[in-house]
């Protein structure tokens, strides 16, 4: 099985590897972020010119991961320009986690008091756990996040 952005070429005794499709661009609020991707080494930033940027790496707590992780987990579609990512977060107990995430510069790890175990919390933020109602609780009164909306998602 071949893996996102991998290209490979033999002949003559001679095998070339190449990392990365795309470019890419998604976004995130009303800023555009532009990146290459693979299976494995993730997204790259680039520059406007198209060049990769200085650092490679999008910083942990940028607003680009999570949106970049809901693409990723829908099937990385595209436009037909081949470069606009297309995704939905239309889960508004979900959407709302991860605003509250976002406002607050916080990761996966920072959701553990509120969710339970850092797997859980990857469960509950790509929609395959519904919350419960001690976590909806938890969220609502350490984060802020109005019941009405957290009750707007599955529960169990």
């Amino acid at each position: 099985m071949a893996e996102f952005g991998h290209i490979h070429a033999s002949g003559n005794g001679v095998h070339i590897d190449g990392w990365g499709s795309g470019p890419y661009e998604i976004t995130v609020s009303t800023r555009l972020y532009r990146f290459e991707d693979s299976d494995r080494f993730g997204p790259v930033p680039l520059k406007k010119n198209g060049d990769p940027t200085d650092k490679g790496y999008f910083p942990e707590r940028s607003p680009f991961w999570r949106v970049w992780e809901i693409w990723r987990d829908q099937g990385r579609r595209v436009a037909e320009d081949g470069k606009t990512c297309i995704w939905e977060d239309d889960d508004v107990a979900v959407a709302a986690i991860r605003k509250a995430m976002a406002d607050r510069a916080m990761v996966h790890n920072d959701l553990i008091p509120f969710l339970g175990a850092r797997s859980r919390v990857s469960e509950v933020l790509s929609g395959k756990r519904s919350l419960s109602k001690s976590m909806i609780k938890r969220l609502h009164e350490g984060l802020g996040i109005p019941l009405a909306t957290l009750l707007n998602g599955r529960t169990r």
